[in-house]
């Protein structure tokens, strides 16, 4: 009868009381009727699975992603009892273990879906479930990448690849494992980087991946913001000409990817990256050299004009989008490509635009500290220009920035000296002028 009532609400979709009433059932079972275990295990664990994917489509609120986390944790718990039952075959019994390892995954449980797949492929022989366990050290490199425990997972990627050198799995875990070695930094990192070249300048009767393969754009993505992203972030004393040729590797390999994959949604990132690498290769051929010639200096306006307009662009597109549909990153972005435009037409000699330029990011991030950067460059502008009374005026409208600003957003910008050293600054040119 319990089954009986429970089945009947499964099928009208009311799955908490259908599996209420199929594990009052299962109680009653008794040692040696696996089977029938089986079968009410089964369907306690697709009806659990069922409602916490439907409840994942239609609602993302607080409150049903706890469900969603208890439904899915109930729902492994039911598959993992079912792969321990004595009298079931091998493969029911992988299949219930990969079931719960996608359980625990929806339910944010990474550490214990890794020991479930770390079991899985201790139980089951390659000669037992070659393409499970295929799937299985792909999703346990996986979620040992998102821990972060990089070593694990480019051990785990690289069962993949050894065992499996024909299974799609294989080709999955290419690019990601070098984006392992990349993050562990120093031999490592010249490893994934080796690896990433070997799929995107494959020159084999055969390539591995075309420029159609969504791999081979990631890798070809992930190698241009790898000579990039770094001399970004990287602060103190710097090898120049070390650091120009990393540049052009990151412009040659991102101005590919721009030109195989135009409309890709990733364009204005790397528009931005691109832009860097210009500005940054420029300002590295004159840190490098004791005197720059005419050809240098040639070099050093096309890139950057050819930065201007990649900075052009990453601002024409973020500032036309609504500042809530923004990402952190994307706003990050947008700020950055206002103040560098005004960079680059500085360096270019073109002052008279630099001030317009500064000007604008001034005032569209009045109440942030990138205003209180772009009016000391305008500042710096006028005086280039030997135009003193601007330059007093817009050393006034920067001292009314500082004191509408709180100490705090100053803090809150990463690499942003504090409010104070830009109050001294402005008190040490308000006596030269006086001087």
């Amino acid at each position: 009868m319990l089954t009986t009532i429970g089945r009947g609400l499964l099928d009208q979709s009311k799955r908490d009381l259908g599996v209420a009433y199929l594990e009052q059932a299962m109680d009653y079972v008794g040692e040696g009727q696996d089977g029938l275990k089986a079968r009410y295990l089964t369907q306690i664990a697709s009806a659990l699975r069922a409602e916490a994917q439907e409840l994942a489509r239609r609602d993302d609120s607080a409150d049903s992603k706890n469900k969603i986390k208890t439904l899915s944790v109930r729902a492994a718990e039911a598959s993992l009892a079912l792969s321990r039952l004595d009298k079931l075959d091998l493969f029911r019994s992988a299949d219930a273990m990969e079931a719960a390892a996608g359980d625990l995954n929806l339910a944010g449980e990474t550490d214990r879906m890794i020991e479930v797949l770390q079991s899985y492929v201790e139980r089951f022989s390659v000669e037992q479930v070659e393409s499970g366990r295929a799937r299985a050290y792909l999703k346990l490199a996986r979620a040992y990448q998102a821990k972060a425990k990089f070593r694990d997972a480019i051990d785990a990627y690289e069962h993949v690849i050894l065992e499996f050198p024909r299974q799609p799995e294989a080709l999955d875990s290419m690019v990601p494992r070098a984006a392992c070695y990349l993050r562990l930094g120093g031999e490592d990192a010249a490893r994934g980087e080796a690896l990433l070249i070997e799929i995107v300048d494959d020159r084999g009767a055969e390539p591995v991946f075309t420029p159609s393969a969504q791999e081979y754009r990631d890798a070809l993505v992930l190698l241009g913001e790898h000579y990039v992203l770094p001399i970004i972030d990287e602060v103190g004393d710097k090898d120049h000409a070390a650091e120009e040729a990393r540049l052009v590797k990151g412009v040659t390999r991102l101005e590919n990817t721009l030109a195989l994959y135009p409309s890709d949604e990733s364009v204005p990132r790397l528009r931005f990256f691109l832009a860097e690498a210009y500005r940054r290769s420029s300002e590295a051929i004159v840190a490098g050299a004791a005197t720059v010639d005419a050809g240098a200096r040639r070099e050093v306006e096309r890139r950057l004009r050819r930065a201007y307009e990649n900075y052009s662009f990453v601002k024409d597109k973020f500032a036309r989008m609504d500042a809530g549909e923004l990402t952190a990153l994307q706003k990050t972005y947008l700020r950055a490509s206002y103040l560098y435009l005004g960079d680059c037409l500085f360096d270019l000699n073109e002052t008279e635009r630099a001030v317009e330029a500064y000007r604008e990011a001034a005032w569209r991030y009045e109440n942030e500290p990138a205003a209180v950067a772009a009016m000391m460059q305008v500042v710096n502008c006028y005086y280039r220009m030997g135009r003193a009374v601007d330059a007093k005026a817009a050393l006034a409208r920067m001292n009314w920035l500082l004191k509408k600003i709180p100490d705090d957003a100053f803090a809150a910008v990463s690499a942003m000296s504090p409010k104070s050293y830009w109050q001294d600054m402005v008190t040490r040119l308000e006596r030269a002028e006086l001087n």
